[in-house]
């Protein structure tokens, strides 16, 4: 027997999101920091909106957050009570207190504490969000993916390889022939406890083992009576089995409640594959107490937040709403005409006059965007803003000021509250800020990932090969492995470099080889790391490099790591000369190994053989990805456009940033040249918290400490131009230096000169020692990566059509070079003949990026202040 899905969606949706959650919740209350807002199932959104981002834990939220029925313990002053009664609470309040509060042996007076408690949050709310009265913060600011991964050891190293997807179940063929087991849950004293012991990695609920039923019984008449089984899919969409007659004696009560919140969570995910194990009548029964507690629920929640503001606010106005992402407005109003008590229900809950009222006031699928890919919102924005309005800007609030929203950012959204992201390890993350979001997308890129095709080539004992591929693909990554494997073996291991474009890359591999061996203390590797600069110019160069290498090798071997090699071909002397290296080098030893890298796939030396495209380019989030290939034309002429789909990201990434050159205070023709463009870049770092202390932790006692991304350092940055005259005394290096911004420049000038000088700068820009914003040329930039890059358009247009021609296309193909540099926010600097000045973030101001994780959306409600 079928039911109807969209009905029942519907029916369940209404009063909860994700009900095996929401139920654990009510049972086993979240008391994480022993605050007021430890009950807080709202990880909050500032400003004009605040979102709800823990999949499956959002239920019915109110305006001011998502609350946990338990209200937890007290931030307010009673008076009335006896002063030894507040001794608990400020025990607990002190626990969301820096440790030197908690380290105190007596408690302090509570109002003291309180006070104190009040300032600090105060004090930490407007530090991660100085302009909350004009700006939108989303909170986390990025979307994050589960990517799953397989741990493997590479070179002596914990490396991360994407696991392999499972290949699907074959679901044809006749009845019973599908052998499709699923894990039993274990027994349990109550459905909540059920729910959480037997959720998986992914945090779904593994349903009951299902017995599967003979021809016989999948023939059998579709007549049905309470006691049969209940299929949850209609008779035209089911699959090719069907469950066993489970008599409800079968089934203890806290099992079967458990499987039907299994089942009602996978209805609202679509998992067709989940079928009901327990009878029409018992499913009912279970369905209607579950409706009473969500009721039940959201009466407690709108006195818990009463309760909670009246002691500053009292008659503050609480909306309530309903999010129901799998199901449409249109699909909601149908199901709930057919079920009139539960419209009545809604209509109460939320205040409404009518089912139509109602319905506009809930958060549907077609107000978001879509599961499958939740960064794309911009088709999205206009419903949701339409929705925005009618729940939420008619009427205003006498009683909100300044002050009060204020203290309600504070406690709402504050310290006391958690925004915890996915993470594989403890300690447990959380994210609150635009420049926390950066750091901890550029830290989840760099990890050491690879794929499989890369793994094949690393396993295979080719003496000699060179990888050849677009930016970003991993070549560099690779060459530090081969070096540690050879070192790890007892070879010395020589990283050679044979221009200035090179030697970034080359100190970073020997920096990486020796901080290595210095810190596994377990090694036995005798061999040791070398860096030669070894330059090509000219013949005596080439006979002073074979003479050099040759002497260095011992007992017939000799082990070379080069990368950013140039095989330009003939026309380049020192291209040339490299192809003469390497081909005299394994005439005359024996046993030469030397792994190289090149950006092309021609003029590589014969013997050479073993070349090794890598294509797949995963060292950029997404977003980044999309801006790369938007105008590689150049590189696409070069068989360098690398393949972006290939592997899921960590994360999508922040939206990058466009400044324009043009408009008023702006001086020159581009944006090397200008003091303001540098002033705006400044600006935009602050607002990322750029060099600023990192918010402080707050201690968890019950589950340990929560940590925070590493804040973001100048070091991190990089500034990066095409421009031909671009120095040290430029506008735009001004106008950062006005702002105080620590810099270390490479221009045009140090860069013609050459010398120890420049490649005293390289080295330090490979590995910073100080925490200064590199600012560069284009042609520096090669195997670097930074977590923020920016990117100053700079060729002047030519003197005749053919060498601007050929600026536009240097100046593709180097934007191409350097946003490949970027691993999580990438900033242009871009002339604008139009004259306006973009500041902004895109998406910021009024409305803001609203992120879905998978089929779940994470969205909440929270207040909003409309000022007379």
């Amino acid at each position: 027997m079928g039911i109807d899905i969209t009905a029942y969606r519907a029916r369940v949706g209404a009063f909860c999101l994700v009900l095996p959650s929401l139920l654990a919740q009510r049972m086993k209350p979240l008391s994480r920091r022993g605050c007021c807002c430890s009950s807080f199932a709202g990880r909050c959104m500032l400003g004009l909106l605040a979102v709800t981002f823990q999949a499956q834990t959002i239920a019915a939220l109110l305006m001011i957050g998502g609350v946990e029925p338990n209200p937890g313990p007290d931030l307010r002053p009673d008076l009335s009570r006896p002063s030894t009664s507040h001794q608990d609470d400020g025990e607990a309040l002190a626990h969301s207190l820096p440790e030197q509060a908690t380290r105190r042996k007596t408690a302090p007076d509570p109002h003291e504490l309180l006070e104190r408690a009040l300032g600090n949050w105060r004090d930490t709310i407007q530090i991660m969000y100085p302009d909350m009265d004009t700006h939108m913060y989303c909170v986390p600011p990025v979307y994050f993916n589960r990517v799953p991964y397989d741990r493997v050891k590479v070179a002596g190293q914990d490396a991360l390889k994407l696991k392999q997807p499972s290949p699907k179940q074959d679901q044809g063929g006749a009845a019973g022939n599908s052998k499709q087991k699923q894990r039993a849950p274990k027994r349990s004293k109550d459905a909540a406890a059920a729910v959480e012991e037997g959720e998986d990695e992914s945090g779904l609920r593994q349903a009951p083992q299902e017995h599967r039923a003979s021809k016989a019984t999948a023939k059998a008449s579709g007549a049905s009576s309470p006691d049969e089984p209940y299929s949850m899919w209609p008779r035209d969409n089911q699959p090719h089995v069907q469950p066993e007659n489970v008599q409800d004696s079968d089934l203890p009560d806290d099992l079967a409640q458990a499987h039907v919140l299994h089942c009602l969570k996978a209805l609202g995910e679509e998992q067709k594959e989940v079928m009901f194990v327990v009878s029409h009548s018992k499913f009912e029964n279970y369905l209607d107490k579950i409706e009473d507690i969500l009721r039940q629920m959201l009466e407690k929640s709108e006195k818990v937040i009463k309760h909670l503001v009246s002691d500053f606010a009292p008659n503050l106005l609480i909306r309530k709403t309903m999010v129901m992402p799998s199901i449409t407005s249109h699909q909601l109003l149908e199901a709930l005409d057919s079920d009139q008590n539960l419209t009545k229900d809604i209509c109460q809950c939320l205040d409404a006059s009518d089912l139509q009222s109602a319905v506009e006031m809930c958060l549907c699928a077609d107000h978001l965007s879509d599961p499958r890919t939740p960064w794309e919102v911009e088709q999205a924005m206009p419903a949701l803003k339409s929705w925005w309005q009618k729940r939420m800007a008619y009427r205003t609030d006498p009683e909100m000021s300044e002050e009060v929203y204020l203290e309600l950012i504070t406690r709402f959204a504050g310290p006391a509250t958690t925004v915890e992201i996915h993470c594989v390890v403890p300690p447990r993350l959380e994210v609150r800020t635009e420049g926390e979001a950066v750091s901890e997308v550029g830290e989840r890129i760099a990890r050491l990932v690879l794929t499989q095709h890369q793994l094949e080539i690393f396993h295979q004992k080719d003496p000699l090969v060179c990888m050849t591929g677009a930016p970003g693909t991993g070549k560099t990554l690779m060459l530090t492995l081969k070096g540690l494997q050879w070192l790890y073996a007892g070879h010395d291991v020589y990283v050679v470099f044979v221009d200035y474009q090179s030697l970034p890359a080359a100190h970073l591999i020997f920096h990486q080889l020796q901080m290595t061996l210095q810190t596994d203390a377990e090694t036995s590797a005798t061999g040791k790391p070398y860096l030669r600069f070894l330059p090509m110019d000219s013949d005596e160069d080439l006979e002073y490099a074979i003479r050099f290498l040759t002497s260095a090798a011992k007992d017939e071997q000799l082990h070379v790591i080069l990368d950013e090699a140039q095989f330009t071909g003939v026309e380049d002397r020192s291209g040339a000369h490299a192809c003469q290296l390497i081909t005299t080098l394994t005439n005359r030893i024996q046993n030469f190994r030397i792994w190289t890298s090149a950006l092309y796939h021609s003029n590589v030396p014969d013997c050479l053989l073993e070349l090794k495209p890598l294509s797949v380019a995963f060292r950029c989030p997404p977003v980044v990805q999309r801006v790369v290939a938007a105008g590689v034309s150049v590189a696409a002429k070069q068989n360098l456009m690398p393949n972006y789909d290939s592997l899921p990201a960590p994360s999508h990434g922040s939206e990058f940033i466009r400044l324009s050159h043009g408009g008023g205070g702006h001086t020159g023709g581009w944006p090397a040249e200008c003091f303001k463009c540098g002033q705006n870049l400044a600006e935009t770092l602050r607002r990322l918290h750029v060099g600023a202390p990192a918010v402080p932790a707050y201690r968890d006692t019950n589950s340990g400490k929560i940590a925070a991304p590493p804040p973001l350092r100048y070091r991190d940055v990089l500034v990066v131009t095409s421009s031909a005259k671009f120095h040290g005394g430029c506008g735009f290096v001004q106008g950062l230096q006005h702002e105080r911004i620590p810099l270390n420049v490479i221009d045009v000038d140090l860069w013609d000169t050459g010398g120890e000088t420049l490649q005293k700068r390289l080295a330090d820009f490979a590995v910073p020692k100080s925490d200064c914003v590199a600012v560069t040329v284009s042609g520096a930039v090669r195997s670097m990566e930074r977590k923020v890059v920016a990117h100053l358009e700079g060729r002047m247009k030519g003197t005749d059509s053919y060498e601007q021609k050929y600026n536009e296309m240097a100046d593709v193909f180097d934007s191409f070079m350097d946003f490949s540099r970027c691993t999580s926010q990438l900033i242009i600097v871009r002339k604008d003949d139009n004259g306006t000045d973009d500041l902004s973030f895109p998406a910021s101001g009024l409305w803001k990026v609203l992120c879905i994780s998978g089929a779940v959306a994470l969205v909440g409600i929270a207040f909003y202040m409309l000022k007379r």
